[in-house]
């Protein structure tokens, strides 16, 4: 008896430590998922995000769909969602979705948003999330973005809804009809045009991706450059999340942010835009200060093509001071080696006499601390007929730079 008291005394020493792990990795979940809504209409505060149940679909079919939040840092947030849907696969059942902006009215103040788009601003977006579907069915894990020429817009439609697609499954296509491929932030896009009760333009990507860093002010410039798009109504509101079908799974975003008019967190590098919020300049504006000496500087500037169409593009410079002394005020020179012409530029103004181009600084990015690149990219959307190479030197303020 007493070596089997012994044996089971020693028992329940072990088992204290296995109880307490598993208290802690209960703990451990339930903190993981802070808050879990799952009823229609429902919503979670994150910071100057929301996340909101819409199973606004749910009729065309039946299941069920939980959302909740994991984790905020700043302006960086992390939350999942979980679905087990039946019913019509070619309807949407639900988009549970994280909410910076407007939804059918506005929840959270200073948002960035509205923003009208002939601003020109930044809409910098940085994402990364884990799929796993354990039941096959049709989804799409994707932006869904807002614009209106009302930017006060209540409780009432708006005119344009611009989704961007970075994964697809199940054979679903957006509403209407592909129409062309293009090249925006480095990735192949199809665009779709189609309408409901307003009009719908969707960019699908060509090769399913988890993780992306994009500028979505470089869609609507495409969409603008078509003259599908009004440069002249506002964003109102950038959402995030996966329309679901049919099937069953877990979305988690593990990182996700969107930062209008600044920079976001990029877990994979792609060109960017200019980050700071300022008016498209007049052609040949006179830039302020005028630049001065930069006897002895150095310099180095990498130019990328940001999206490409048939007959036009957009590109954008990073100039980088790789000398010892500020530059205070630059002028930019180049020649398209293709007969390229510059339609419309920001973060600067110029001028352009045949394939000879001039860009100067505007009154906000004249100066680049020595080691430092041009805080605010100048960038442009121009045309292009046969070839679209770049440009093989710069030189600033007269003097030559490293191309990189």
């Amino acid at each position: 008896m007493s070596a089997i008291s012994s044996r089971l005394r020693w028992a329940r020493i072990l088992l204290i430590p296995l109880i307490v792990a598993a208290f802690a990795f209960v703990a451990t979940t339930q903190v993981a998922r802070a808050t879990e809504v799952c009823n229609n209409g429902q919503s979670i505060t994150m910071g100057k995000y929301w996340l909101n149940s819409n199973l606004w679909g749910a009729s065309s079919g039946s299941g069920s769909q939980c959302i909740w939040n994991t984790s905020q840092n700043g302006s960086t947030i992390a939350w999942g969602t979980s679905w087990n849907w039946t019913g019509s696969p070619n309807s949407v059942k639900s988009y549970d979705s994280s909410v910076l902006g407007w939804h059918w009215g506005w929840q959270i103040s200073n948002t960035g948003l509205p923003i009208q788009l002939s601003s020109n601003q930044s809409v910098q977006t940085s994402w990364s999330f884990n799929l796993n579907q354990t039941t096959p069915g049709g989804i799409d894990v994707s932006y869904d973005t807002w614009i209106s020429p009302n930017a006060n817009l209540g409780n009432a439609n708006p005119s344009d809804e611009v989704m961007v697609w970075l994964y697809h499954s199940g054979g679903v296509q957006p509403v209407g009809s592909a129409q062309t491929t293009v090249t925006i932030d480095g990735m192949s896009w199809t665009l779709w045009e189609g309408s409901t009760s307003w009009q719908v333009h969707s960019f699908v990507a060509n090769s399913n991706v988890t993780s992306a860093s994009l500028n979505l002010m470089d869609f609507y410039n495409y969409l603008i450059s078509r003259g599908s798009l009004s440069s002249s109504k506002y964003l109102l509101s950038v959402e995030q999340g996966t329309e679901v079908f049919t099937g069953a799974g877990e979305l988690d975003t593990t990182s996700y942010s969107t930062n209008i008019g600044g920079s976001a967190s990029t877990p994979t590098p792609t060109p960017t835009q200019g980050t700071t919020p300022t008016p498209t300049p007049t052609q040949g504006t006179t830039p302020t200060p005028t630049p001065t000496s930069t006897s002895g500087a150095s310099c180095s500037v990498h130019y990328a093509i940001t999206n490409q169409w048939q007959g036009g593009f957009g590109a954008t410079f990073t100039i980088t001071n790789t000398g010892s002394a500020a530059i205070n005020g630059w002028s930019l020179q180049f020649s398209f080696p293709n007969g390229q012409t510059i339609t419309q530029l920001w973060n600067g103004s110029y001028t352009q006499s045949g394939s000879n181009v001039t860009i100067t600084n505007a009154s906000y990015n004249a100066s680049i601390p020595p080691g430092q690149s041009l805080s605010s990219e100048p960038g442009f959307n121009g045309t292009w007929n046969g070839a679209n190479n770049a440009p093989a030197a710069f030189t600033l303020n007269g003097v030559a730079c490293r191309v990189v």
